[in-house]
């Protein structure tokens, strides 16, 4: 699955050939340039998609996690792993509904 990283790494590099051309004197190149358009796209829509979907999860600690499915936090840090959980400082989160 592509993500922002993804997004802005392609839009980089592409700008970076954009740069390297005019540098060279060379002519711009049409699909270039639509394809760094379309990542920009792509990453405006994206900057309010996933991460307000991600803010309305409600997210578990592992201690909580391992409370309700009745194992080890240590157990439920491996679950949370496996199941898109993510790491917020020392604790690892879990999303409720990967339970």
């Amino acid at each position: 699955m592509v993500d922002v990283t993804d997004l802005e790494t392609c839009r980089v590099g592409l700008l970076w050939i954009r740069r390297h051309r005019q540098l060279h004197s060379q002519p711009p190149s049409p699909a270039i340039e639509r394809a760094v358009e379309h990542l920009e796209q792509a990453l405006a829509a994206s900057a309010s998609g996933p991460e307000d979907e991600a803010a309305e999860q409600n997210w578990l600690t592992t201690k909580q996690a391992a409370e309700l499915l009745g194992c080890s936090t240590r157990h439920a840090r491996r679950i949370a792993q496996r199941t898109g959980g993510r790491k917020d400082g020392r604790d690892w989160l879990i999303p409720e509904g990967a339970l």
